[in-house]
C-alpha cells in the first residue's frame, strides 16, 4: 500500500506545475493595449521641479511611459497599465494647456502634496522603479514651490 496519496504524487507536482507554466505563457498574449499619443507640449515647470516629477511621476503621469523589463511580464502588465490610465486620467503633464489656469494650480498643488505626503510616487512603483524615490532635497525643492516650509 502507497502512504502517500496520488494527489502528492512527483507526477501530480509535475502535471500541475508544467499547467502553471503553460497558462503563464500562454497569458503574456493577453495584454491590454497601453495607447501612447503623441508628445504634444510639456507643463511649463520650473526646471528643478520638472527633473523632479520627470523622474517620479512620468510614467503614469505623462504620454511618455517608460516601462522596465519586470513591468512587461503579465499578470504585473496588467496592473502597470492601469496604474498608467488612473495616473494619466487624474493628471497628465503633457495635457497641461488643455486644464484652465485654476485647474492647473490644483493639479500642481495635488501633485506636490501627494508628493510631500508620501502617497506617490505609489510604494509599488519605487519597489521597481527605485530611482524614482524622491530624495529630502528633492522634498525641500518642492515645499519652496508650495509655498510650505514644514513637513
Amino acid at each position: 500500500m502507497n502512504p502517500r496519496p496520488e494527489l502528492f504524487s512527483l507526477e501530480a507536482f509535475t502535471s500541475i506545475g508544467l499547467m502553471i507554466l503553460i497558462l503563464l505563457v500562454a497569458a503574456q498574449f493577453l495584454r491590454p493595449e497601453l495607447k501612447v499619443p503623441p508628445v504634444s507640449r510639456d507643463a511649463p515647470l520650473p526646471a528643478d521641479v520638472k527633473a523632479i516629477f520627470k523622474k517620479s511621476c512620468y510614467d503614469c503621469h505623462s504620454n511618455e511611459a517608460e516601462l522596465c523589463w519586470g513591468d512587461q511580464i503579465v499578470p504585473g502588465y496588467w496592473l502597470v497599465v492601469r496604474h498608467i490610465k488612473q495616473g494619466r486620467s487624474h493628471l497628465n503633464f503633457f495635457e497641461w494647456e488643455k486644464l484652465t489656469p485654476t485647474e492647473r494650480k490644483q493639479k500642481l498643488w495635488e501633485a506636490i502634496n501627494h508628493t510631500l505626503l508620501c502617497a506617490m510616487p505609489r510604494a509599488d512603483y519605487v519597489f521597481m522603479h527605485a530611482p524614482a524615490n524622491v530624495s529630502d532635497k528633492e522634498l525641500t525643492v518642492l515645499k519652496k514651490l508650495s509655498g510650505r516650509h514644514g513637513r
